[in-house]
């Protein structure tokens, strides 16, 4: 769980970003906004976590205040394999060039 401070600097840098965003985002300024792939944003939506309006086809929009919510939510540390790294240095899953 995230502490208090954790939290509240979250919130800050999140407020401090949002001043000039737009409400509604395409996956690609979804993309650029929070560092996350479009495929991830992607997944996201085809799960049910974040809902995609498509007021025209071939429009995606993504609201950024759910955008946000579910970016804030999301505290599960990072699996091994996924990013994070071995007490060796290592990789989690077979290293890089390990010939």
């Amino acid at each position: 769980m995230l502490s208090l401070e954790a939290l509240e600097t979250k919130l800050d840098s999140l407020i401090g970003r949002t001043s000039d965003t737009p409400r509604w985002l395409t996956i690609d300024a979804a993309e650029s906004y929070s560092g996350l792939s479009g495929p991830s944003i992607r997944r996201l939506i085809r799960r049910g976590t974040l809902t995609a309006y498509r007021p025209i086809p071939g429009r995606v929009l993504i609201d950024r205040r759910q955008f946000d919510t579910v970016i804030l939510s999301a505290t599960a540390p990072p699996t091994a394999g996924r990013g994070k790294r071995r007490p060796d240095g290592g990789a989690a899953r077979g290293g890089c060039c390990t010939y």
